[in-house]
């Protein structure tokens, strides 16, 4: 159960009918592939089982040959040293204790973590020529701090960052004394670091502890303190869990690389059990290579040790109709198992109702919130909110599974909720800021409603979308709301209210000639929150319809506390833009050449505790070739969450990729919609031109509104024009008027026949004069 509360694994009854499953397939040593649909858990149960098969052996004080203790066996490294090579020198020992006083008592920098000490330069000791140096009599000793630091190394207490100082300590006292044998301390250091990593194999290295312990030529008292501070505080326990997500860019020579040191740490090692776990296996380019290593055991030739356990993970193979208008794909796109593989497959269906009901209340109930984004302290739900989440989680997910597919949604989609709703909790307006922090109370039915609409309500067409369409199967918004009004009253309604509260000119510099419709509205909200809590994000529609626009918009926004022009901005991080246009001349390595470069910059701006994050936009995400499996190289990407993701396309994602990310799914206009739009991209504004709604300039907008929809919707004309038609139409008619601006009062010009006729013709030239009512 010590595993359970520390990894807060939920044990349902059908996860430990899936743990037996797996320790009896270990028992006949044969490797084990999991079938199942993406997101359901497959990774954590098998992680979870090497936890418990290692956990005699990783949690027993008594294995100490096994497990190494870092912190405690440094303790003991410069207790030796002080009862050595320091006691014996009084004016040594004098200057060691005056100096390290503050540092042990906590009278200076006594809430000092590790990262302020990895943040700093490397240290410099001025060496001081022999002539120069001189011995210092010693001073007077206090040997009751004496006495308490060497009890403290002898019961292994001291925590690291105290060893680090008592080292660098030791090293600049001894330098700076002429009787001090600097180069035995040095050497004393090297051999401790070096013994340790012989004597346990489990010893993670960093590369640059590597490169030091190898400067034997002219060790250095700084080159030493830079050994200890990488062993402490860089060093990590080697996993006995071993994860790699598959596409078809990974080699054989990758995997090779990937095994061997598994390989030598097994064979190290043959008391523990090491789990390898190949993911996405049918996506391989050199599924031969997995059958030598699950079925005969070696690698190109050369003997695999027995206490390596394969497991493998794959997502269903079938056969559909390629059908590019679906609003949710349930294919995957994977190659079909070779029979040699086949024996070794079993299914693990989807979560029965009943166990998901009690995964989702068991989940909710360990969630806390973050009280405030200053204090960061966390605190539970209370029950009500607690129901409330649970009743519309468990509604949305049903709702899902019954009518976009089973693989629709997975337990993915649970655990972003309470990403979400954290962030909406410490979400504030500008007119909420004047309450104080302490009696401030966030709405927790708006953070549930907000957090649902994004994960389970933008990614379904409108019902007038199905009409338009003629799309029967699809459900719509409209039919999910109904459902969850149940659980939240009026859910639509909080809904748009929040996004309307959320998207405009007091928190957002909208360019002139940008109308805030529905389609803006979404897309802004979804790519702030987005960004702001890492989460991968996906937007489907067509051509036309502000996607590409609306993050622009975001990014011209967000530019941190300095440099935002709103004071809502202004509180959110600022954007780092990593671009990538996809074509089908795309591979998988510039994808993940992009992500690595923003990735390596976020870790900048992190150290540097600067808040901003990098986003990498992939622009045009459907046209790379699906039948070469490009984008799936994004699936350990969007799985570790280390930098915000957007993509924009205009065709839904294959199941595994869409698992991945928050969907929006963008439906054609409304005809109040259309209107907003003409009516914004004319640059008016439609609430003030309701009372004019008759004369002649309204007549021209409404008309070109209502024969725009009738050519969308026309059978006899080809669906080659898009909403960027229309606008591009618009925009060119606005040439014809006037600017509308209050304070300068000027006034509307109008729109003559000939360049009606003109922006007609310009954008719309593919229809037939005949085909005109």
């Amino acid at each position: 159960m010590k595993i359970v509360h520390e990894t807060k694994f939920i044990l349902t009854e059908n996860f430990a009918y899936k743990l037996f499953h797996v320790h009896e397939r270990k028992l006949t040593k044969l490797a084990l592939i999991i079938e199942g649909d993406t997101g359901v858990g497959k990774t954590f149960l098998l992680k979870f089982y090497s936890l418990l098969l290692n956990s005699k052996i990783t949690s027993d004080p008594h294995q100490g040959n096994f497990i190494p203790k870092i912190r405690e066996h440094s303790n003991q490294f410069l207790l030796t040293i002080i009862e050595t090579n320091i006691e014996n020198q009084a004016n040594v020992l004098s200057a060691f204790l005056q100096r390290i006083r503050p540092k042990v008592l906590g009278l200076e920098n006594g809430d000092e973590d590790e990262a302020e000490i990895l943040n700093q330069r490397r240290v410099q000791i001025p060496i001081l020529p022999a002539a120069a140096q001189q011995v210092q009599h010693a001073g007077p000793i206090d040997d009751v701090l004496l006495k308490e630091i060497k009890q403290t190394l002898k019961n292994e207490q001291f925590k690291t960052t105290i060893l680090y100082h008592i080292w660098t300590t030791i090293l600049y006292v001894s330098t700076e004394n002429a009787t001090a044998s600097i180069a035995n301390l040095i050497q004393s250091l090297h051999d401790f670091v070096t013994d340790e990593l012989v004597k346990y194999p489990l010893i993670g290295t960093s590369s640059r502890l590597t490169d030091l312990l190898q400067e034997v030529n002219s060790p250095s008292a700084e080159t030493s303190i830079a050994i200890f501070k990488e062993y402490l505080f860089n060093c990590q326990i080697k996993p006995l869990f071993y994860r790699l997500l598959l596409h078809p860019g990974v080699t054989e020579e990758q995997l090779v690389e990937f095994m061997s040191p598994i390989s030598q740490l097994a064979r190290e090692l043959p008391d523990i059990e090491i789990v390898v776990f190949f993911d996405e296996v049918n996506t391989a380019s050199c599924l031969g290579l997995f059958k030598e290593m699950f079925m005969d055991g070696t690698l190109h030739g050369t003997s695999i040790p027995k206490n390596i356990f394969f497991t493998a993970a794959i997502n269903p193979f079938v056969k559909i109709e390629e059908n590019i208008e679906q609003v949710h794909r349930s294919n995957y796109i994977v190659h079909d198992l070779p029979q040699s593989l086949k024996d070794l497959k079993v299914s693990y269906g989807a979560l029965e109702s009943r166990t998901l009901a009690d995964y989702i209340v068991r989940k909710i109930a360990m969630f806390q919130v973050t009280s405030s984004a200053k204090s960061g302290k966390t605190m539970p739900l209370e029950d009500y909110v607690q129901g409330t989440l649970a009743n519309s989680i468990l509604r949305a997910q049903e709702f899902c599974e019954k009518y976009l597919g089973h693989n629709s949604v997975s337990q993915r989609e649970i655990q972003r909720c309470f990403s979400l709703i954290d962030f909406f909790w410490t979400l504030r307006y500008d007119d909420e800021l004047k309450f104080d922090q302490k009696s401030y109370t966030p709405n927790p039915i708006r953070c549930i409603a907000l957090s649902i609409a994004l994960i389970y309500y933008f990614r379904l067409p409108t019902k007038e979308d199905n009409l338009q369409r003629n799309d029967t199967k699809t459900p719509s918004r409209e039919q999910l709301a109904e459902l969850l009004r149940e659980a939240i009253p009026d859910f639509d309604q909080v809904v748009q209210d929040e996004l309307e509260r959320f998207v405009n000119n007091n928190n957002f510099v909208i360019p002139q000639g940008v109308a805030i419709n529905q389609a803006v509205r979404e897309h802004i909200f979804a790519i702030v929150v987005s960004i702001v809590t890492r989460t991968a994000l996906c937007i489907i529609g067509v051509p036309g319809q502000s996607k590409t626009l609306s993050f622009q918009i975001v990014l011209q926004n967000l530019q941190g506390a300095q440099l935002s022009t709103k004071p809502f901005c202004k509180r959110l991080p600022a954007i780092d833009p990593f671009f990538c246009l996809g074509s089908k001349y795309s591979c998988s390595e510039d994808i993940a050449f992009v992500f690595e470069r923003a990735i390596k910059r976020e870790q900048q701006y992190e150290q540097n505790r600067m808040n901003t994050r990098c986003v990498v936009f992939l622009d045009e995400a459907s046209l790379p070739d699906e039948k070469k499996m490009v984008l799936k190289v994004l699936h350990p990407y969007l799985d570790d969450c280390k930098v915000a993701f957007v993509a924009v396309a205009n065709k839904a994602f294959d199941a595994a990729n869409a698992n991945r990310m928050i969907r929006i799914y963008r439906s054609l206009p409304s005809e109040e919609d259309q209107k907003v739009l003409a009516y914004g991209c004319l640059g008016l504004q439609l609430e003030q031109r309701q009372e004019n709604k008759y004369n002649r300039l309204d007549k021209i907008i409404y008309g070109l509104c209502q024969g725009y929809r009738k050519i969308l919707r026309s059978p006899d004309i080809p669906h080659i024009f898009h909403d960027r038609d229309f606008i591009y139409m618009l925009r060119e008619l606005r040439f014809e008027l006037m600017n509308l601006n209050e304070i300068e009062h000027t006034s509307i010009g109008e729109i003559t026949p000939c360049s009606l006729l003109r922006a007609l013709e310009d954008n719309f030239n593919g229809v037939r004069s005949e085909e005109f009512d």
